[in-house]
């Protein structure tokens, strides 16, 4: 939908594409005057700004809206209510003031998150179309990331399989109209790349070959200069009315015609589509995506300060992107955002924008625009505390706060506006740094993980590079310990376990460094891997594997939490154990183990359980 098709359709412009049609930033390109310098999230002047914006946020109450005002106003749709929830959660852990988990807002948008990741229809807008459902599933799931990642793992799973589902052929995601003639969207891609970043981020399973394809388009419909449209489609039709020609990167490759439906670009519209390109090449490898620390700048130093370190080698995940094509297009990227900076002006090719080279969402401008500066310094191992196009931003948001209330109002008119709490909380993410926030501490722990199991048949099992093959280990057991205990980055053929029981050696030093692996795997490796530790240590140390056990009965991932308590019954010849039913819930497992925990001190006096 063009921003000036339909104003009924207007409540959803942040999410129904309006927003993330996204024409660009006047953002004033003011001198960075001394009393700016330095500037962070944590500085005086950008904390007093933040605190009157979460104010507001916490204060805001939506008015009723009828006809064109319906813009002003996203308080209504599961995805308004949701961004203001998640600025006041950052918020609230950015600067560690507690109650942010408890906070009405919070609160009420964690149980919607919930409940709508169980029936899926709940996340429709109220036009019902795809693309609707399609950004309030990815904020839902950016937020239960972000939120609570522990106490949602089942929600999670479900809503990353929703995005999964739907990502079309050619790798991206967009509305069903739109799907249908093979136009993907820029703005939808990049929320559910994000959104699937997040998820991957707290351990959920995605798979290797949806974030190929996503990339795969990206690097397709990037345009010569470095930007994208709103709306491309690669080797498109006869009558579509914009093209592009991706240049070919060596003389032997025939460039790629792209084609659009909607071909208006912005500031915005590049930086999704580059953020969502550094993201996907960090997924699979392709460039570094580990957060590095914070170096301080001298006073003699003016540039950006790079982290010495020593280098990992990198090695892809997968050989169907051309390396060298993908790291030219993310340089073509920047290459754009030099020459345009944050003061760039969009192009609208429909007279019904009228957009004039001005922004209808700057503020939405601005939080893109931090997410692909973050993920573009993660790639290229820079971390400056205090970038120049932060303190720009800081001081286009302080010019255009509101005293009186803290907010910062929408911009536009009619279907190309957006309300005062959704611009509010773009503002504060830009702010608080929101994206390098995330990197950090999404970073820091991994709590459940999915993911690929191991080949059928592993007596015939050999390694090629990390990726799991069909030719013989020779049924070595340490080989396939140490296959189990290789967690980094696995690539298996086929998600099926290993055979039923692991003989352990007869040797009993051996026995014991082997014990000692599985015990580790249990700990720390791969959802699949914890699940064949537990069965295997049971059978092979009895009584003995008692309290590993007990402490698998915590484990985040059901099937594994379920061996341990079914292994707890085998060793202990107790059938019914002490309850713990399938779905138990954590003060169901906390009770469980205290009850294991005291049987097993009735029979082993002696024993000390940590």
């Amino acid at each position: 939908m063009m921003c000036g098709e339909r104003s009924s359709r207007a409540v959803g412009c942040f999410k129904n594409g309006c927003l993330l049609l996204l024409s660009a930033l006047m953002i004033l390109a003011a001198p960075l005057t001394s009393w700016s310098q330095g500037l962070t999230p944590e500085s005086a002047r950008v904390r007093a700004m933040v605190d009157k914006g979460i104010k507001y946020l916490n204060s805001y109450t939506s008015k009723p809206q009828t006809g064109k005002t319906r813009s002003e106003d996203h308080m209504g749709d599961i995805g308004g209510r949701v961004l203001r929830a998640l600025a006041i959660a950052k918020y609230h852990d950015v600067y560690k003031i507690p109650g942010g988990k408890t906070n009405p807002h919070v609160a009420s948008a964690l149980a919607e998150c919930r409940a709508a990741s169980k029936t899926t229809s709940k996340l429709y807008g109220k036009t019902g179309d795809l693309g609707d459902q399609l950004y309030a599933a990815a904020l839902a799931l950016i937020f239960l990331c972000e939120v609570d990642p522990k106490g949602s793992k089942v929600e999670i799973a479900a809503v990353t399989d929703f995005l999964i589902k739907h990502q079309m052929g050619n790798g991206a995601w967009t509305y069903v109209r739109y799907q249908k003639l093979g136009y993907g969207d820029v703005s939808q891609t990049q929320y559910v790349v994000l959104a699937l970043w997040s998820a991957k981020q707290v351990g959920a399973y995605v798979p290797e070959e949806v974030i190929t394809k996503a990339c795969g388009w990206l690097m397709r419909t990037q345009e010569g200069a470095g930007s994208w449209g709103y709306q491309p489609k690669v080797d498109g039709g006869k009558s579509q009315p914009h093209r592009s020609d991706n240049p070919p990167l060596s003389g032997a490759e025939t460039p790629d015609q792209v084609w659009y439906s909607n071909h208006n670009t912005a500031p915005s519209l590049a930086a999704a589509g580059l953020s969502s390109m550094y993201i996907t090449a960090g997924m699979l490898q392709f460039v570094p995506a580990e957060p590095v620390a914070i170096v301080e700048k001298k006073k003699s130093v003016s540039s950006i300060l790079k982290i010495k370190e020593e280098k990992k080698e990198l090695k892809p995940l997968t050989n169907a992107l051309d390396a060298g094509r993908l790291k030219n297009g993310l340089q073509r990227g920047d290459a754009w955002f030099n020459r345009n900076g944050l003061s760039a002006k969009c192009r609208c090719n429909s007279g019904r924008d009228k957009c004039g080279g001005k922004d209808h969402y700057p503020y939405y401008y601005l939080y893109v625009y931090e997410r692909y500066c973050t993920f573009r310094d993660l790639a290229n191992r820079l971390n400056d505390p205090s970038p120049g196009w932060y303190q720009q931003g800081v001081n286009y948001l302080d010019g255009k706060q509101n005293k009186k209330d803290g907010s910062w109002q929408g911009v536009g008119k009619n279907s190309m506006k957006i309300g005062p709490a959704v611009a509010t909380s773009f503002a504060i993410f830009f702010l608080i740094r929101s994206t390098q926030k995330s990197v950090g501490k999404l970073a820091q722990k991994t709590d459940f993980q999915g993911g690929r199991g191991l080949p059928q048949d592993t007596t015939a099992a050999r390694f090629q590079g990390s990726k799991v093959l069909g030719s013989p280990i020779g049924g070595d057991i340490d080989s396939l310990l140490g296959l189990l205990e290789d967690v980094d980055n696995p690539k298996f053929d086929n998600m099926v376990a290993l055979p039923p029981e692991l003989v352990l050696s007869k040797d009993q030093k051996q026995r014991n460094s082997q014990v000692a692996k599985l015990e580790k795997v249990i700990r720390s490796g791969s959802y699949e891997a914890r699940r064949i530790a537990v069965q295997n240590l049971a059978r092979a140390q009895g009584m003995d594997s008692v309290p590993i056990l007990i402490f698998a009965l915590s484990d985040p991932d059901e099937t594994v939490m379920k061996a341990a308590r079914d292994a707890l019954r085998f060793v202990s010849r107790k059938i019914n154990g002490f309850g713990l039913p399938d779905k138990a819930t954590d003060p169901e497992r906390a009770r469980a183990q205290q009850n294991w925990r005291n049987w097993y001190r009735s029979v082993r006096p002696d024993v000390k359980l940590d």
